[in-house]
């Protein structure tokens, strides 16, 4: 289907929409822009619930269960843009006549990181180097796969503040408290402790292991937030695993970072401590919107 204008009608797959993890926010960001720029976005997932889908639906996102898919709007849909293995396969059975895209966004975490082998996906989206090598391990090809960072709104996440000086460091942590990040927890909190730094955590508890950390004194637990741009304008240090949201996101406010490499039973591999570096606008929504849209537009034209 040939296709000239910019605007588009796009089916995003989700295997979870209803919290703050990182691929959710990403799925969030993107779809916002997409809204933004006129384009008409549906999002399809797993499990729907609160407080995104309120959020999303408040934009003009129009949010299904998997339980209900919009099988009405079969022959509807320009592009699908697929995130999450198990969901995309399913929803592929119901649009299979609509070309699609996959995002990898992580190469330590089995069967909903992996991308699907199927005719209908035309390009896979990969957000860093070492995603870039777990895709092509699957047998696919480098020119099937296209380099995109993850979108983040410069609105909310910048410079422009007045940082005040904190008596003691500040070490932030945003994220799922999940197996992937729990040697990695603990390693900054032994390491927050020689140090005489402080260390804040937000996010949800799915490991169950927030009491233990929360023996030392120096911590601080915040749970799920949703304005995170405001302790981290709080704070002076982000860490995380990877080049994740909580990276980029301390980096957009001016915080250099801790960065933990770790393998898929979250075994820490590698860490390193990185400075912001000189260019963060290619992380803006709209630098991120201008190349979706050029993607979309190959993958309908071809």
């Amino acid at each position: 289907m040939k296709k000239s204008e910019n605007k588009y009608k796009v089916l995003i797959t989700c295997q979870f929409f209803n919290g703050y993890t990182g691929s959710e926010m990403s799925v969030f960001e993107m779809a916002k822009e997409l809204i933004r720029q006129n384009n008409e976005v549906h999002i399809i997932s797993q499990v729907v619930g609160e407080p995104l889908k309120s959020r999303a639906e408040k934009l003009g996102i129009k949010v299904w269960s998997i339980d209900k898919p919009p099988l009405h709007l079969k022959k509807h849909f320009d592009i699908i843009h697929i995130n999450h293995k198990p969901i995309g396969n399913a929803i592929l059975q119901y649009f299979n006549e609509t070309p699609a895209v996959m995002h990898v966004r992580s190469e330590v975490i089995p069967t909903f990181e992996e991308p699907i082998i199927h005719p209908n996906i035309k390009k896979y989206i990969s957000i860093r180097d070492s995603v870039r090598d777990h895709i092509k391990s699957f047998g696919i090809n480098d020119d099937a796969i296209v380099d995109i960072d993850n979108p983040f709104d410069i609105q909310r996440f910048n410079k422009k503040y007045c940082k005040s000086e904190n008596k003691k460091k500040i070490v932030l942590f945003i994220g799922t408290l999940d197996y992937l990040r729990k040697n990695m927890l603990f390693d900054i909190l032994e390491h927050t402790k020689k140090n005489n730094q402080l260390l804040w955590i937000i996010g949800k508890n799915s490991g169950g292991y927030i009491n233990e950390l929360l023996k030392e004194k120096h911590i601080k637990y915040f749970g799920q937030q949703k304005d995170v741009e405001n302790y981290i304008k709080k704070s002076d240090i982000s860490v995380g695993i990877f080049r994740g949201r909580t990276t980029i996101e301390g980096w957009l406010c001016g915080n250099p970072a801790w960065i933990y490499y770790v393998d898929k039973s979250g075994d820490i591999k590698d860490k390193e401590f990185v400075e912001v570096p000189e260019d963060v606008s290619k992380y803006s929504s709209e630098t991120y919107y201008n190349k979706i849209i050029n993607l979309y537009k190959e993958v309908i034209n071809e």
